[in-house]
């Protein structure tokens, strides 16, 4: 009896892979300063979490890191928290360097958005941060993300908020899609009563900003749109919130050109 069961669920996990490979992968660019909220807005909408397992001598803020979800449908490029200044540039050049090589690889293996998030609060958005993002949306196409900011039960968001978007968007920066910024908070906040607001637009974005050969990795990836979800998941179990979301996003390093990715097959501990 116990070997049935384990034949069957040897059989399932084999079924499982062979049609999450036929779904693809949808490879996702997050970059921002620290405290913008980047693992929290990821979670909210792809309900998985960024784990690091990297162990490297160069400086946590430069080293571009590849997460894998354990289907094989989800990726996320991050690089921790960096000065915008030279660090920025060596981010932008490892980048670079993932974005050329991935071009020659087959669509699941090529980098297909990217978010650049800014808390509402912070102060002001500087010319480097522009320069920065008008570079990245050369490489891909790049979505302006302002996080955390607070709204009313009417969906009114803060007027400072407001503010630093209409700024942003004066800076005529090349992003996807027409110049949008987009407006979110991720979390919602129990002392100020601000509720959850701006991530399906920006899936929807999203969506619309990739190439359409990865869309269906990105349906079955996130948690946000069900009517997206269905199709691109039939027949195919994707992870879910609660117990089925203990499975974890793994860092794979990037450290040089000649490395598109180096694979740690190794899941962390939930």
């Amino acid at each position: 009896m116990a070997d049935d069961k384990a034949e069957d669920l040897g059989t399932f996990e084999q079924t499982r892979r062979e049609e999450a490979a036929e779904v693809g992968c949808f490879n996702l660019a997050v970059f921002g300063r620290g405290g913008t909220g980047k693992t929290t807005l990821i979670t909210a909408v792809f309900g998985q979490q960024l784990t690091s397992t990297t162990t490297t001598t160069e400086p946590e803020s430069l080293v571009l890191q590849y997460h894998a979800h354990p289907d094989g449908i989800l990726g996320v490029y991050d690089s921790r928290a960096f000065a915008m200044d030279q660090e920025s540039q060596q981010v932008l050049s490892r980048l670079q360097a993932v974005v050329e090589q991935s071009r020659a690889r087959p669509l699941p293996e090529q980098l297909h958005a990217a978010w650049y998030t800014v808390r509402w609060n912070d102060a002001g958005f500087t010319a480097d941060q522009a320069e920065f993002v008008r570079r990245l949306a050369e490489l891909v196409p790049t979505m302006f993300v302002i996080t955390q900011v607070p709204a009313n039960i009417a969906g009114q968001r803060h007027q400072d908020a407001v503010r630093l978007s209409r700024y942003v968007q004066a800076q005529l920066l090349p992003l996807s899609p027409e110049n949008t910024v987009y407006l979110t908070n991720a979390r919602a906040d129990e002392f100020t009563a601000s509720p959850v607001h701006g991530l399906q637009e920006l899936l929807t974005a999203t969506f619309a900003s990739a190439p359409e050969a990865a869309r269906r990795a990105l349906a079955a990836a996130q948690l946000l749109d069900r009517e997206r979800k269905r199709p691109a998941s039939a027949n195919f179990l994707v992870a879910l919130p609660g117990a089925a979301a203990a499975a974890r996003l793994t860092a794979i390093p990037v450290r040089h050109a000649g490395l598109l990715l180096q694979v740690d097959t190794g899941l962390t501990a939930a």
